[in-house]
């Protein structure tokens, strides 16, 4: 997926605004700041935002037996691609 197409959706918007106020946060925590989100579709961003490495598991929290992962910006990632972006748009 193209980083156009990653950071353009509003779903996903909504969550990296999220990660510029708090420096870290949960699927649950972002759950309450986004409730019109249904569950679902927060997983899927969330993971679309990890496996495209603008955001990073930073820890894990055990809770009755599940794991909890702690999501945080990875901002070198997103400073690297945003300028090999502006430099393959600039090539065109």
């Amino acid at each position: 997926m193209e980083m156009a197409e990653i950071v353009m959706n509003p779903v996903r918007q909504r969550i990296f605004q999220y990660f510029l106020l708090h420096k870290t946060g949960t699927v649950k925590e972002i759950r309450k700041a986004l409730p019109d989100v249904p569950s679902a579709s927060l997983y899927r961003h969330i993971k679309i935002l990890t496996d495209s490495t603008i955001l990073m598991v930073v820890g894990e929290n055990r809770i009755r037996g599940t794991v909890e992962s702690v999501y945080q910006l990875n901002k070198d990632a997103m400073e690297t691609r945003i300028c090999y972006y502006l430099q393959t748009a600039r090539c065109y």
